[in-house]
């Protein structure tokens, strides 16, 4: 702005000089004038830029900010790796082992209640198969050891009936033989012999009767042994099967004791199961905010980092101001000798001609001129804080995007009048609007590019990104033109597409209310929402996302220009 005003000053001066020339036909007065005033002007200007320079050079010598932004970070830097370490030592040590123990725990009971549901069905069947096996096996060994008895006092008794009656019968042959033999008639008689050969043969048949009857006998001896063994086997065993009936039952008596403690322990559970859930859910808080703090100290760090990148990129800026400054030291020097040099011309002659005067203030004007043109017109090749030939500072990132606008922390006033947008306002490190006229100057060659980034309340990056976008004078309203849209925030922008800028002095919006002075920031404005990024902090910035039909709202928002890049 100072290049401006000196230049229009200059004019101003020509102006004046050419006006005094045509109007008076004596000009040594006026030449006395011009003189004295280029002198003074040459002399503040020096003075002024001596001190810019001197100030300049002491803040690039001493650099103290720098040296305390350094010392800063490295504080910031222990305190986020002291803060990891102890949240991740503590916190999630101790939520991890908390969950680890409980989920322990609910799985053991799980399973007690499942293996002691397997014991008991296992137990039941078990029981009633042994039961039943073992009553099935005793009844049956009874029943034969009873049916065996009963066999064998029958046959003994047949046996023994058999038995009697042979006896009987030999008896009775032997009676009936003794009378026999001693009779004359039957010794000789064929009677005789064939009587003594049946009874040999009946004698024979009994004898061989009696050997078998015997030898049924013994068996019959052997059987009823063997079942008396059979028989103390089977009480010994029933006897075993009573003992193991009576272990079951203590074991069937443990393992009521056993689901009866199960049970209180699964009361227990269920009455401290909300205590426990209550404290993972304050655990699981704590958590959030621990990861909440390091988020916001990770995002103050990398927002420390780039304001050290900034402040470097400033540094290196004011360096090259110094050495832009030192040119126009030199060139005003230049120009105050041309000026001496036209004073003392003036001393020497005082009937020099207006054309020669005019020459000497086309030298100085071109002079300036060459040093506004060395100026940059946008952020190709540069980054940090940049002087341009608009007569103003902006920032400028790696990437050549020139910040236009940025919200962050509320500082700063945007609820502001149309003078104050067409100016611009705020600084371009902190909250800042550069000002319509600027945007109307930068883009009136239809070459420009919009890039948007914000986040919301909920901490999610979004931008929106605009190849093609431009801003018209003040006599059209800085009407907005803008397309080309691609991002993940929707086309919120497309609203306010062809609008005229308003403020709380001026209403130039589609809507029946005042857009700007209802929602305290002046924007394109056609129906108010839909986007709105110069609102009222932490209450009017807004996004309107089209794919999911509703309204975002916006935590800290940042608008960029750069020329549109080639395809």
């Amino acid at each position: 702005m100072d290049y401006i005003k000196m230049f229009v000053f200059f004019v101003l001066i020509v102006n004046i000089f050419s006006v005094h020339i045509s109007a008076s036909p004596v000009v040594s007065e006026d030449l006395e004038l011009l003189k004295r005033q280029v002198e003074t002007l040459i002399t503040y200007r020096e003075q002024d830029y001596n001190s810019l320079a001197t100030a300049l050079r002491q803040s690039v010598e001493k650099n103290e900010v720098v040296v305390n932004l350094k010392s800063e970070i490295q504080n910031l830097r222990k305190e986020v790796d002291r803060l990891k370490k102890t949240s991740k030592t503590s916190s999630t040590n101790e939520n991890k082992n908390n969950s680890k123990k409980l989920k322990w725990f609910m799985t053991t009971i799980q399973e007690l209640r499942q293996e002691i549901q397997d014991i008991n069905f296992s137990k039941q069947l078990l029981d009633k198969q042994n039961y039943a096996n073992d009553l099935t096996a005793v009844r049956k060994d009874i029943e034969v050891l009873r049916r065996d008895m009963e066999t064998t006092k029958a046959e003994i008794t047949k046996i023994n009936q058999d038995v009697q009656g042979l006896v009987q019968e030999r008896d009775e042959r032997e009676n009936s033989i003794e009378p026999i033999l001693p009779d004359p008639r039957y010794r000789n008689g064929k009677l005789f012999l064939k009587t003594k050969h049946h009874l040999e043969k009946e004698q024979h048949v009994i004898n061989h009767k009696m050997k078998t009857l015997q030898a049924i006998n013994e068996e019959i001896l052997q059987r009823i042994s063997h079942l008396e063994t059979s028989s103390q086997t089977n009480v010994k065993t029933l006897f075993n099967i009573t003992k193991q009936i009576s272990g079951v039952e203590h074991l069937h008596s443990s393992m009521m004791e056993l689901l009866e403690s199960i049970e209180t322990i699964e009361n227990k559970v269920d009455y401290n199961l909300p205590t426990i859930q209550r404290e993972i859910s304050k655990l699981e808080f704590g958590v959030a905010q621990i990861n909440s703090t390091l988020q916001v100290v990770n995002e103050t760090r990398e927002s420390d980092a780039n304001y050290l990148k900034s402040t470097v990129s400033t540094l290196a800026t004011l360096q090259e101001k110094v050495e832009a400054n030192n040119i126009i030291m030199q060139a005003l020097r230049n120009g105050r000798s041309e000026g001496l040099s036209l004073s003392s011309q003036l001393d020497d002659s005082k009937n020099l001609s207006p054309e020669t005067i005019m020459q000497q203030m086309n030298k100085i004007h071109d002079s300036y001129l060459q040093v506004v043109g060395k100026l940059p017109n946008d952020c190709e090749g540069h980054s940090g804080l940049q002087l341009i030939s608009l007569g103003r500072s902006v920032l400028c990132d790696e990437h050549h995007w020139m910040t236009i606008q940025r919200r962050y922390n509320g500082m700063q006033e945007f609820n502001l009048k149309w003078t104050d947008y067409a100016q611009g306002f705020g600084s371009p490190e902190s909250e800042f609007w550069i000002g319509n006229d600027a945007l109307h100057r930068l883009t009136s060659q239809d070459n420009m590019s919009l890039r948007i980034e914000f986040v919301d309340i909920y901490g999610k990056a979004w931008y929106a990104e605009y190849d093609t976008f431009s801003v018209a004078s003040e006599s059209e309203g800085y009407r907005l033109n803008l397309s080309g849209y691609h991002g993940n925030a929707s086309d919120a922008m497309t609203y306010q597409n062809n609008m005229k800028f308003s403020t709380i002095d001026r209403d130039n919006d589609l809507s029946n209310t005042h857009c700007a002075s209802n929602y305290e920031g002046g924007w394109w404005f056609s129906h108010c929402l839909h986007a709105n990024l110069n609102g009222k902090f932490n209450l009017g910035l807004t996004w309107f996302h089209s794919e999911k039909n509703e309204w975002m709202a916006v935590a800290r928002s940042h608008m960029k220009i750069r020329r549109r890049q080639s395809t």
